[in-house]
């Protein structure tokens, strides 16, 4: 395996707008894999995914409104995000890449597809989901607005996390998430890099704009849910599995929703799996 140097860049954006992203770098000439965070994430998320996976050149980008990727909040929706990694992977000169998306960053991968087949050689799409104005798995935003955004000390924090979005996770997770998902200012308190306005922001905009044209996927595509998620359904998985011609449904038990949180290690292996199978089908043409 090879060792990636990181090194964190700016990339600016057709409206003025700029997108932070880690660049896991080396020398290989396998093609690069983009990564997209889901919505309670960062590109940080993808940081022990991309150093197993040494061999590759792994782009993680900050969409835009999250992370260190600020953005006028009425801009954060899933069209301007696919059109923001458009000009990344152009921009970089990574086509044909693979890409990774995760919840959220799913939705933009599959959006993504759709629009720019001629970019990416495989796509691997994690618990996706697709919500209806009324789907109840949206969560309820006046309740999602309540969401604390600062935190007085680190215990605080943690304790938080594994209450409310960690309940399942692994403790080196926690740790991770707490670390890399905040920042902490003069008064030495915590507070989210992930805005509370700009999830609620997403949640009530967010429309079903991308299992309808599944169909239209048409590269190699893996399908991850977690066996135990209750935001992406075994019909929803089996769908998407009878839509996209070139895709393959792998289900992983012990794993809800964060199926990177709870199951690393076989969340690894079927993306290594994944990764080779297409690299040694694109050998044999």
């Amino acid at each position: 395996m090879q060792q990636s140097i990181i090194e964190g860049n700016w990339f600016q954006l057709r409206d003025g707008q700029k997108m932070y992203y880690l660049d896991w770098r080396n020398d290989s000439t396998l093609p690069a894999i983009v990564t997209l965070h889901g919505s309670l994430t960062t590109c940080r998320t993808w940081d022990f995914m991309a150093q197993e996976l040494g061999e590759f050149r792994v782009i993680c980008p900050d969409l835009r409104g999250f992370g260190e990727s600020a953005a006028f909040l009425d801009t954060c929706s899933i069209t301007n995000m696919v059109e923001d990694i458009k000009e990344l992977i152009i921009g970089l000169e990574l086509a044909p890449c693979y890409l990774v998306g995760y919840s959220m960053g799913s939705r933009v991968a599959g959006k993504f597809c759709i629009t720019y087949p001629d970019l990416i050689t495989g796509l691997v799409l994690v618990d996706t989901s697709d919500f209806a104005m009324n789907d109840e798995r949206r969560g309820n935003p006046a309740e999602l607005a309540l969401r604390p955004d600062v935190f007085k000390s680190w215990e605080e924090l943690v304790n938080y996390l594994k209450k409310h979005e960690g309940i399942r996770w692994e403790e080196s997770w926690i740790h991770h998430h707490a670390r890399t998902m905040t920042e902490v200012n003069d008064a030495g308190w915590f507070s989210h890099k992930v805005r509370t306005k700009v999830l609620v922001k997403m949640r009530e905009t967010i429309n079903p704009d991308f299992f309808p044209f599944a169909y239209k996927i048409s590269c190699p595509t893996l399908i991850m849910r977690g066996a135990d998620s209750t935001i992406f359904t075994r019909e929803e998985a089996d769908f998407l599995a009878r839509a996209i011609e070139r895709s393959q449904l792998v289900e992983v038990t012990g794993a809800g929703h964060f199926i990177m949180q709870e199951q690393f290690g076989a969340f690894m292996q079927h993306v290594r799996a994944f990764l080779s199978s297409v690299e040694a089908n694109k050998m044999l043409r």
